[in-house]
């Protein structure tokens, strides 16, 4: 068992790297998703008469998400190859 937890630190005990830029985004992701959930959960009339303003309200916060995951990727997949 001792072996296993010393195979555990030297897999772990590289200096990680903080990115704020990362960090950043990551913040910023966090508070889009929870934007979109708050509009999921705001949404009690019936879904036919909501559907076209649903939309609209998501489309915005849905592309700022797709932004930001792509940044991240971008620089994750920078810091993995550097």
């Amino acid at each position: 068992m001792q072996e296993k937890f010393k195979d555990f630190q030297i897999l772990h005990s590289r200096e990680e790297k903080v990115n704020p830029k990362l960090t950043a985004y990551q913040v910023e992701l966090a508070q889009v998703e929870a934007e979109i959930e708050k509009l999921l959960d705001t949404l009690t009339r019936p879904m036919r008469l909501c559907l076209p303003m649903a939309t609209k309200k998501f489309e915005e916060p849905d592309t700022r998400r797709q932004t930001i995951s792509k940044a991240i990727a971008e620089l994750l997949y920078i810091m993995l190859n550097s």
